[in-house]
């Protein structure tokens, strides 16, 4: 089966063109026990296309598409009085797939085959982008929702399972402003609302072809992962990866302590993961989510405390547990090699995460790497691990000032997360991994930030 989305826009559109091997664009839907096989290709526009191996894109129905204006022009929830019926609806916005799977067709033939199976600006193995939802496979056979996943390319977003996971920010944000001249929410009943547009994935590993695969993001600031190119906000659990595929890369002539890295760069070189500014062997970035709704839904309740802010941050913040990434027989390799608008290089790489911004990750191991390449930071681990800031979450820092009545000093408290690693581990091939960061620090940005466990 072939499935493409063959439009492409004129200069200055911005018509999005949607390719899914089950389901194009999926809003608000709940999908079981569903399945697909003999998926050859699923693909859409480089540069506007959303391509994933089940669905190209999901997202979740927002409350301000169910308003309706009064005779006054008022905006209203019609047949929504109080808060409990609010929150007896919300559930049904939420896009669930539950025992879902993909299957790409065995390549059995031509092994060496290097063609994509799914292609586009943002792409997955299973979705190209998902904001919030749920993908549930807790009661499958096994534990993986892709099978059979050779390669997977993508512009801007590339990844295993999907190229980019969010929390849906425009949509909750929108409906929870629309609340405030409507409904009270005190913050209980907010957190259990925002709680709603968090992207929820458990069991739903991916599984390659016999020879392992590859994920590729092509522009220059892109992020790629072996399960997940980008996430804001997401939690995922019970999802592995197996297995990267071993590719040939080459060092440098003399030794790997050589002053001159560049042979890591030349096409010569090939990797399992390849993005621009994020790559890592599990995701390439992963943080607390940027959304507006966190700001939106604060300022319903007026002036609050800092226990407050915090509790709503929590839920945002992206976690990932017991899910590992394995490699195939030799090691799998990672590369990020990017550059900004003024052609400065970029690239964070990690064997498991090349980014974790207020991100937390337990019991989830990097299992095999060979080579670990960035320009600005590599690490056998994590290529960059920082706080998250709370200015990012709630978009507009001057929020800040109308939400917390406190001082400067108890408000610089709430400035970050904290980046947290519990029982796991990185661990490379049995003749030793190398790992290098191969750039040159100047006044806009540090480069060559290089470690073992963290860049």
């Amino acid at each position: 089966l072939i499935v493409e989305a063959t439009g492409k826009n004129a200069p200055g559109g911005v018509k999005e063109f949607i390719a899914g091997g089950y389901i194009g664009k999926s809003n608000s839907t709940k999908i079981k026990n569903s399945h697909i096989r003999n998926l050859r290709l699923v693909k859409a526009n480089a540069e506007d296309g959303y391509a994933g191996g089940f669905i190209g894109r999901s997202h979740t129905g927002g409350l301000a598409g169910l308003a309706e204006k009064d005779a006054d022009g008022n905006l209203k929830l019609p047949g929504i009085l109080e808060v409990d019926s609010l929150l007896s609806l919300v559930p049904y916005l939420l896009p669930k797939y539950t025992n879902t799977t993909v299957t790409f067709l065995s390549q059995e033939k031509n092994p060496n085959e290097e063609n994509p199976q799914v292609e586009g600006q943002l792409a997955g193995g299973y979705a190209g982008a998902m904001q919030s939802g749920q993908v549930d496979n807790s009661t499958s056979p096994e534990a993986y929702a892709v099978y059979g996943l050779k390669k997977v390319k993508g512009e801007s977003h590339a990844g295993g399972f999907a190229g980019k996971i969010d929390a849906g920010a425009a949509a909750s944000s929108d409906g929870l402003n629309l609340l405030g001249g409507i409904l009270n929410l005190d913050i209980s009943q907010l957190l259990h609302v925002l709680n709603v547009y968090i992207p929820m994935i458990q069991s739903a590993g991916v599984k390659s072809a016999e020879h392992g695969f590859t994920v590729e993001a092509t522009d220059t600031d892109s992020s790629a992962g072996g399960y997940l190119g980008y996430g804001g906000g997401v939690q995922i659990k019970d999802s592995d990866v197996t297995s990267l595929k071993h590719t040939k890369v080459t060092p440098p002539g003399d030794s790997l302590e050589s002053a001159n890295g560049e042979s890591y760069f030349g096409a010569d070189s090939q990797y399992a993961v390849k993005g621009g500014k994020y790559a890592g062997g599990y995701a390439g970035c992963v943080d607390i989510d940027s959304a507006a709704a966190v700001g939106g839904g604060l300022k319903l309740l007026g002036n609050i405390q800092l226990s407050n802010v915090l509790e709503a941050l929590d839920v945002v913040a992206s976690t990932i547990e017991n899910s590992d990434v394995n490699g195939c027989v030799g090691g799998y390799s990672v590369l990020a090699d990017g550059s900004d608008k003024n052609n400065q290089n970029l690239g964070k790489a990690g064997g498991f995460i090349g980014e974790m911004s207020g991100t937390i990750i337990k019991n989830s191991d990097a299992n095999l790497f060979n080579y670990i390449i960035g320009r600005e930071a590599a690490g056998g681990y994590a290529g960059i691990m920082e706080p998250g800031n709370v200015a990012s979450v709630i978009e507009d820092a001057g929020i800040l000032d109308g939400l917390l009545n406190v001082t400067d000093s108890l408000a610089s408290l709430v400035q970050s997360f904290i980046p947290i690693i519990e029982d796991s581990q990185t661990s490379s091939v049995p003749c030793g991994g190398a790992v290098r960061a191969d750039g040159i620090t100047d006044t806009q940005c540090v480069r060559g930030l290089a470690g073992g466990y963290v860049g």
